[in-house]
């Protein structure tokens, strides 16, 4: 197996940990931030998931008819359009209600695309990496998960610590989820390399 293909996917686990830092640390606060209630927020953290959770379990068997390269893809793909639509609700002036609503499509949307990965990604990084391999592979790769989460979460709190101006946390949340679309976007592109 060539060595670049472990590069493809290490720098693939370097862009993905950056979008947890980045963005899913602070779905939540985008939502608080566009005046949805408290109660409301709480359901943005779970209702996605569970809306995710059913919708994979119910199309599981398209999983099975697509090569499982393709529905990686597919995947990250939903979650590059969610993170980019995200980045449209937390840019725009709504009601705190249409944000609700908004946020809860897009965050669904975003966790079945990551419910979706995690099963086909693992069946097809192990066809892709050698028993032998497997060991070293794996732990350099979470060694730059847990980095990128960290520099995730300490670029995104940098960027909005102290911010009390609303148009420039509108713009900074923005410029988040944005950039956390276009990271979705190369890790596309380095799947296509795998």
């Amino acid at each position: 197996v060539s060595q670049s293909r472990y590069w493809y996917s290490y720098t693939e686990a370097l862009l993905t940990s950056l979008v947890i830092g980045l963005a899913e640390n602070y779905f939540v606060a985008v939502a608080l931030h566009k005046g949805v209630s408290a109660i409301q927020s709480g359901l943005i953290v779970s209702l996605p998931l569970v809306f995710a959770g059913l919708a994979h379990w119910l199309f599981q068997k398209r999983i099975k008819k697509k090569q499982i390269a393709q529905y990686v893809i597919q995947s990250v793909f939903f979650q590059c359009v969610s993170l980019m639509a995200l980045s449209l609700v937390s840019f725009l002036y709504l009601s705190p209600d249409v944000t609700f609503i908004l946020m809860t499509i897009c965050l669904s949307i975003y966790w079945y695309g990551h419910y979706s990965i995690q099963p086909a990604w693992n069946k097809w990084i192990g066809d892709i990496v050698p028993f032998q391999d497997g060991k070293s592979f794996f732990s350099f790769r979470i060694r730059i998960t847990q980095i990128g989460i960290i520099i995730g979460l300490i670029l995104g709190g940098v960027l909005l610590k102290n911010q009390n101006n609303f148009q420039i946390l509108d713009l900074l949340f923005f410029v988040l989820f944005f950039i956390c679309a276009l990271l979705k976007f190369f890790v596309i592109k380095l799947f296509q390399h795998h």
